[in-house]
């Protein structure tokens, strides 16, 4: 087991938002998407999706995902967006195997443990995090919309720590599907987008900075995902720019995981869930028997050593199954990462598995227990009130 990493622990309160504020919060994040999502169809249907060298130089290559940065970004038009036009500008165009909705899966975060569990599986060097304010939740309709204020720290490598603070961001994140207008094919997005509070002011172990990045998701093959994302990211304080476009390009790398994200997500709801999964296989075996291969499993070793499937809990031989690092929120807020082992059937079961039907059913779950937290609290009010006019 990976020896278990800190908990997440904010120093800010919960936001309290009128409506006016949730309202400008919501056109905010519209806005933003809505002009990416014009550049993306721009790129893929002006552009024909290639990327113009002489614009846009290569930073990073990984698997089929490139990072590049815009080599003549446009001049500012007024005295007040000269700041933020000298900043680099990013951008991420590649493909990653899996689909729509595993890439969406792993995206979505909408609460401080799911921030910590995606974080954990993405690898982003986050070290810390809260959701400040919840606008829009995911519901069964719409299982990948989410709209939230978050703050987070982003930690700095090893050999840069004596030399730059860690990063602070307070900022509106928004998730959700959309369709491009030009074929109404569908799109996840999603946008994280600096803002500022009262309530928020910078924390003394790190120095405040800014971000401004959206990103598309597409299914563009039956197992493949196109990912388009724009941005640029500003640390604040006297911070060299090749550390600035370095410290950027992995960070919009980290794209990559998103897929692996959702699908170890998944797993962990099939194991915590196994009739979902089990329903809908043949399943057949016993425990001196690999589930896999039929080979026979010695009847002299322990129990401790025999190797089961965690979900449908037949044996496995060591040839056989397969182990993932699974992570765990534990109850003090402590994420944990274990290896786990599987089946081969139930990998493939799981990974085929509608990402989407899951995030449904969560909503649906967490939509209901919220509801009887609410019904319990009215109930608690309402014999504290008789209990005072006795």
């Amino acid at each position: 087991m990976t020896p278990a990493v800190e908990a997440f622990r904010s120093p800010f309160p919960r936001l309290q938002l009128s409506e006016a504020d949730r309202d400008q919060l919501r056109q905010v994040a519209e806005t933003f998407v809505q002009d990416t999502l014009e550049q993306y169809e721009h790129f893929l249907f002006v552009e024909q999706g290639l990327v113009n060298s002489a614009r846009w130089e290569l930073l990073r290559h990984r698997e089929d995902m490139a990072v590049y940065l815009d080599r003549q970004p446009p001049a500012p038009v007024s005295e007040a967006d000269r700041e933020t036009q000298s900043l680099p500008k990013l951008m991420t165009f590649g493909s990653v195997i899996g689909t729509l909705t595993d890439a969406m899966y792993g995206v979505l975060n909408p609460t401080t443990t799911l921030m910590r569990l995606k974080s954990s599986y993405v690898q982003d060097a986050i070290i810390n995090g809260a959701v400040l304010a919840t606008l829009e939740e995911p519901t069964p309709a719409d299982p990948f919309q989410s709209l939230t204020v978050k703050w987070l720290v982003k930690g700095q490598p090893l050999h840069f720590r004596t030399l730059v603070k860690n990063r602070e961001f307070v900022y509106l994140e928004a998730t959700g599907m959309t369709q491009l207008s030009t074929t109404g094919e569908r799109v996840g997005f999603q946008l994280l987008h600096s803002i500022e509070f009262p309530e928020t002011q910078p924390v003394d172990l790190a120095r405040r900075g800014h971000l401004s990045i959206c990103g598309f998701w597409r299914q563009v093959e039956t197992n493949r995902v196109e990912t388009y994302v724009r941005g640029f990211f500003d640390p604040k304080g006297r911070v060299l720019r090749p550390f600035v476009v370095k410290s950027g390009a992995e960070a919009l790398m980290s794209v990559l995981k998103n897929v692996y994200c959702g699908q170890m997500k998944k797993l962990a709801w099939f194991r915590d869930h196994p009739e979902r999964l089990i329903s809908r296989m043949s399943v057949h075996g016993t425990i001196d028997v690999c589930a896999s291969c039929s080979a026979g499993i010695s009847a002299s070793m322990t129990v401790r050593r025999r190797h089961c499937c965690q979900i449908c809990r037949r044996s496995v031989c060591s040839s056989c199954r397969v182990k993932k690092k699974m992570s765990t929120i534990e109850r003090d807020g402590h994420v944990s990462r274990q290896r786990t082992s599987f089946c081969v059937a139930c990998i493939n079961a799981a990974t085929r598995a509608d990402a989407g039907e899951i995030a449904a059913e969560e909503a649906k779950r967490r939509h209901s227990l919220s509801r009887r937290k609410s019904i319990r609290r009215v109930e608690s009010s309402v014999i504290s009130l008789t209990d005072e006019e006795l």
